[in-house]
């Protein structure tokens, strides 16, 4: 099994990428056309009233082969997470070092995995953080927001999970968070 990449356009609207597990690029491309593969690659919300059935292929880039990788599991990647301590100094120099003894395929696994979950946690919360939700807003500019949400992910776990706006309000309020947990992707 192999994964691709589709970039796709809608008129007038955004470009927006689909990640695809397929054998071959031409089973990638149907899977796309017939609607079978509805999770978008971690993208901006999409707000307005699109038709789909506009949408065109403008790049496919090959990926990755599967067969060769040995996937880690949700549990695993917490372990690996939690294990670099990043509350203990909030060195991201240290976690780079760290982190780069991991194999090639775990290290992609991991990235991929903690991107996920700050976007995650960046698209939960975004109208707390811009008071949309009428509670005062959540006070930290742009980098500050992906710095705070990043942090929370660096924590672990247990502490991503139990995360609400409050405790992000409070985090952002008494300074409790530090720049930036996503360093520690950068190789050497």
């Amino acid at each position: 099994m192999k994964v691709f990449r589709f970039t796709t356009e809608v008129p007038s609207v955004k470009t927006i990428q689909y990640i695809v597990e397929a054998e071959t690029e031409e089973e990638a491309t149907e899977k796309l056309k017939s609607g079978s593969v509805m999770e978008r690659d971690e993208g901006e919300e999409v707000d307005e009233d699109i038709n789909w059935g506009e949408e065109t292929i403008v790049d496919v880039l090959f990926i990755e082969e599967l067969e060769t990788m040995i996937m880690k599991t949700e549990k695993e990647l917490w372990e690996i997470i939690e294990q670099a301590n990043w509350k203990l100094d909030h060195s991201y120099k240290r976690i780079i070092g760290e982190w780069s003894k991991l194999d090639e395929d775990t290290f992609k696994q991991l990235e991929k995995f903690v991107n996920r979950k700050v976007s995650i946690l960046s698209n939960d919360y975004e109208n707390a953080w811009l008071n949309r939700d009428g509670n005062g807003g959540i006070n930290v500019s742009d980098d500050g927001w992906m710095d705070l949400t990043a942090d929370v992910v660096g924590r672990g776990e247990q502490f991503y999970n139990d995360i609400t706006a409050d405790k992000l309000r409070k985090m952002a309020d008494e300074d409790d968070y530090k720049e930036c947990f996503l360093y520690c992707l950068h190789k050497n």
